[in-house]
Order: C-alpha cells, then structure tokens, then sequence
C-alpha cells in the first residue's frame, strides 16, 4: 500500500534529493514550511455563538468549588447563564446559583487555548439564589469583608431562604 502525509501521521518529507543529500523533515516543519510559503489559514472571526450550553458533569474549580454550568447564546450576542454551586465534588448538595444576564462582544482567537475565542463581557443583571441559610450566610460574609469596606453591610438577609425551580 502507498502511503503518504495523509495516510502516516509518522510520514516524513524527503528534501533535496535531487542535490543527492538525504535530509528528514519533521511533520511540523513541512506544515510550518508551507504556511510560509503563502499558503493560506482561514476562520471565521467572530465565530457565530448561538444556542443552548450545559456542561457534562460536576466541575471542580480552585477553592475548591464544585459546580455545573448552563448557558443561552442568542443571536443577538446576549446570553443567559446559571451556574449551580455545590457544597460537595459530586454536585448532590447544593448551596447556591447565580443567574447571569449580559451581552458578549467577541474579539480574537485565543493564542492560549486551541480553537477558542477572547472575549469582552458586559453583564446586565446577576442574581444570587440561596438553596440554604447556611450558603446565605458564609456568601453574604465572604461578599462583605472582600471589598475592603466598600460593600460592609451590603448583603443583610434577615429572611429565610424559599424554594426556588429552575426551567431551563
């Protein structure tokens, strides 16, 4: 069977074999070869963004903090987000949500992670939904002493937390 570079990903370019030299070109020499030799990559920028997002499973984030996530793209470029935070890594004991509303401008492909996009957020509304007193306390503390005074006394619930169904 004949193989080339589509069929081997181990194929390996043959240069110079008219000047009677034998010389080895890696496969991501050859494909940075032939980008410099004026061939051309093409993306669409900015990507359409539109539809329904959840993620798959439970989410472990630095803190730790164990949540999952589901976002609205519309066509318009707003979005809605909820994200559902948890008091365990397996996402059974919930302790909050945000619900976020806003409208995204996307900008450039990321050089960081491989076929992503930066972009800019504008946030038009955030909601805190608390699923025990509990979370509404340890929350309300955390957002009162961050800010360096400015939001001292900012979150006082006085209220018990009511039974809140999310539809999505």
């Amino acid at each position: 069977m004949l193989q080339d570079r589509r069929t081997n990903p181990f194929w390996v370019e043959l240069q110079d074999w008219s000047a009677g030299k034998l010389r080895w070109e890696p496969e991501c020499q050859y494909q940075l070869r032939h980008l410099q030799d004026s061939a051309r990559i093409s993306a669409l920028l900015p990507p359409r963004l539109e539809g329904h997002w959840i993620s798959t499973g439970c989410e472990v984030r630095p803190g730790p903090e164990f949540l999952t996530r589901s976002y609205l793209f519309y066509s318009n470029r707003l979005f809605k987000a909820y994200q559902f935070y948890y008091w365990d890594p397996s996402c059974r004991e919930p302790s909050h949500s945000l619900v976020i509303k806003g409208k995204l401008r996307l900008r450039q492909a990321s050089w960081i992670t491989r076929g992503a996009t930066e972009a800019d957020y504008h946030l038009h509304k955030v909601g805190i939904v608390f699923h025990s007193q509990r979370a509404m306390q340890e929350i309300s503390a955390r957002i009162n002493q961050t800010s360096g005074g400015g939001c001292s006394g900012f979150l006082e619930f006085k209220t018990k937390p009511k039974r809140v169904k999310f539809t999505l």
